[in-house]
C-alpha cells in the first residue's frame, strides 16, 4: 500500500468522526482529573454523574461520567452535548473544545495554536491505528515481544499522545512504532576526539562492536574509512536514526561532516523494529541481541525525544550501581528474580558548539549519540514470555482488554490473576524503595511482565 492509499484508507469521514468522539471523551475525562477544566454537578444517579462544563459567551458542554478509583473519571462518549445559547448538540469534536476552552483554562492563542497541531497529528496516528485493527485480525496472545508493542496506542492518559511535532507524513508511515515497519540500522564513523565511550566493567567499545556488527559490516565500514584516507582506529562506530541524519546531523553538524569527524557509513544486517518510545529498537534478526536507544529530536508529549549528554554518558555506572544492589540481594535476585535490563554501553558526539554555549536550549545538546540497553529476551528461559506491562489494558478491535484474554487461558479466575500480578510487580519495586532509598519510574512502557503460562512470574 503506497502512502496515499494509505491516507485515503485511513482518512475518511467516519474514521475520523470516530476517533476524535474517542479523544474528546478522553479530554474531558483527563482535564477534569487534572482540573483543568471544573464543570457543575447537575444531576447525580448513583454513581453516575451529569455534569455542565459553562463557558462564556453561551457557550457549554454537557455529559455523563462515572467516578473511578484515584478521582479518575469515566466519562459516556455516548452522552457529550455542546451548548450554544442553550442549543444542545450531540459534540464530537475535540478541536472545538480546546478552542472554546482555552481563554477560559489561561491557554494563550500560541499555546492553543501548538496543541491543535499536536491534536491533530494525534487523530492521523488513531485513524491508522483504528483502520489496520478493523482490517486486520490479530491474534494478540501469539505476537512476540517487539510485534506486541507495535500494537500499543501510545500514553493512555496525555491528550495529545502521538503529536510528534517534527514527522511528517512519509515519516510517520515509515518511522511510527504502530507502522511496524521493520529497518536495517543506520551507521556513522565519528571521530574520537570528539566524541566519549562509556561501558560497563569488561565491555570495551572492541568488544560491543564484536556482538553488535557482522565482521563483514565492521570490514566495510572500515575499507570506507581508508578509502577516504582515514584511520578506522581513530573513529568510533555508532547508529543513527534516518530521520535524524537527515533533518538534524546533516543541517546541524555539517561542518563535522565537512571535515571528516563524522562520515557517513551505511547499513548493518540485522533487522530491528521501533518501541513505543519510538527511539529505542528491538533487534528482530537476533532477539537476545542489545536494543539500540537513539536520539530523536522531534517534540512529542512534550519534550524533545534526544539523549542528554550526561546522562548518556552516566548510563552504564547507573546500571552498575543498580544491578550490585540487585546481585547482593538474595530476595530481588533468587526470591523475585527481577530482571534489569541494563544500558549497558553509551557513546556520545559533541557538538564543537553547542557544547561551549552553556545557555542553549537543551534540545541542542542531546542530539547525537547512542545507548546499547540489555534485551529482556537473554534473561527468560524458552517457557516465559516478555510483555510491556501497558500491554495489560490493550483494546482488541471489539473493546476487548488483552488482561481479560490472558486471565481467560491463564485458567485462573481474575482476582486470583491480579492477585499474581500485584505479587510480581511491587515487592522488588518497594523493597528497593524502602531497603535502598532507589526509586523507579515505573510506567507501563519502561516496565516488563514475564509471563509463564500467561500468568504473571516475575
Amino acid at each position: 500500500m503506497n502512502n496515499i492509499q494509505a491516507l485515503n484508507a485511513a482518512l475518511t469521514p467516519e474514521i475520523w468522526k470516530t476517533v476524535s468522539l474517542n479523544l474528546l471523551t478522553k479530554m474531558l475525562s483527563e482535564f477534569m482529573y487534572e482540573e483543568i477544566i471544573k464543570p457543575d454537578v447537575i444531576d447525580d444517579k448513583e454513581d453516575i454523574v451529569t455534569y455542565q462544563l459553562n463557558l462564556p459567551d453561551g457557550l457549554g458542554y454537557r455529559f455523563t461520567a462515572k467516578l473511578r478509583v484515584f478521582d479518575s473519571y469515566r466519562v459516556d462518549p455516548k452522552s457529550i452535548y455542546r451548548g450554544e445559547n442553550d442549543e444542545w448538540t450531540p459534540a464530537t469534536n475535540p478541536f472545538q473544545f480546546a478552542l472554546d476552552i482555552h481563554e477560559t483554562v489561561g491557554m494563550t492563542g500560541e499555546t492553543t495554536a501548538h496543541l491543535l497541531k499536536e491534536l491533530t497529528n494525534t487523530l492521523i496516528a488513531d485513524a491508522h491505528i483504528y483502520q489496520r485493527k478493523q482490517s486486520k485480525n490479530v491474534d494478540l496472545l501469539n505476537l512476540n515481544y517487539a510485534e506486541l508493542e507495535g500494537e500499543m496506542e501510545g500514553h493512555p492518559w496525555i491528550t495529545f499522545n502521538k503529536g510528534r511535532i517534527g514527522f511528517g507524513y512519509d515519516d510517520y508511515l515509515e518511522h511510527a512504532p504502530e507502522s511496524k515497519q521493520p529497518i536495517q540500522m543506520t551507521w556513522l564513523a565519528i571521530a574520537r576526539e570528539q566524541s566519549s565511550y562509556n561501558g560497563v566493567t569488561d565491555l570495551e567499545y572492541e568488544r560491543l562492536i564484536e556482538e553488535e556488527l557482522s565482521p563483514e559490516a565492521v570490514a566495510r565500514f572500515s575499507g570506507l574509512l581508508q578509502e577516504r584516507g582515514l584511520e578506522p582506529a581513530k573513529y568510533y562506530f555508532m547508529p543513527v536514526h534516518d530521520w535524524q541524519w537527515k533533518n538534524i546531523v546533516v543541517p546541524i553538524f555539517g561542518e563535522a561532516v565537512a571535515l571528516q569527524l563524522i562520515v557517513y557509513l551505511g547499513k548493518s544486517e540485522d533487522l530491528y523494529l521501533p518501541q513505543q518510545s519510538i527511539r529505542t529498537f528491538v533487534n528482530t534478526s537476533h532477539s537476545q541481541k542489545r536494543h539500540v536507544k537513539l536520539p530523536l529530536s522531534i517534540l512529542n508529549t512534550l519534550v524533545y525525544r534526544g539523549l542528554p549528554n550526561e546522562r548518556t554518558q552516566i548510563a552504564p555506572k547507573v546500571t552498575e550501581y543498580i544491578k550490585s544492589i540487585h546481585a547482593n540481594d538474595p530476595f530481588l535476585s533468587e526470591e523475585c528474580r527481577m530482571i534489569l535490563p541494563g544500558e549497558v554501553a553509551s557513546l556520545n558526539y559533541n557538538h564543537n558548539y553547542y557544547k561551549q554555549l552553556s545557555s542553549a536550549p537543551y534540545q541542542y545538546k542531546e542530539m547525537l549519540g547512542c545507548l546499547w540497553r540489555e534485551s529482556v529476551l537473554s534473561y527468560t528461559d524458552p517457557d516465559e514470555r516478555p510483555v510491556t506491562l501497558a500491554s495489560l489494558v490493550h483494546l482488541d478491535a471489539d473493546g476487548y482488554p488483552l488482561i481479560f484474554k490472558l486471565v481467560e487461558v491463564s485458567g485462573l479466575t481474575l482476582e486470583d490473576w491480579l492477585d499474581r500480578l500485584f505479587n510480581t510487580v511491587l515487592p522488588p519495586l518497594l523493597h528497593y524503595l524502602y531497603q535502598y532509598g532507589t526509586v523507579f519510574s515505573p510506567h507501563g512502557e519502561n516496565t516488563i511482565l514475564v509471563l509463564k503460562n500467561n500468568i504473571p512470574s516475575r
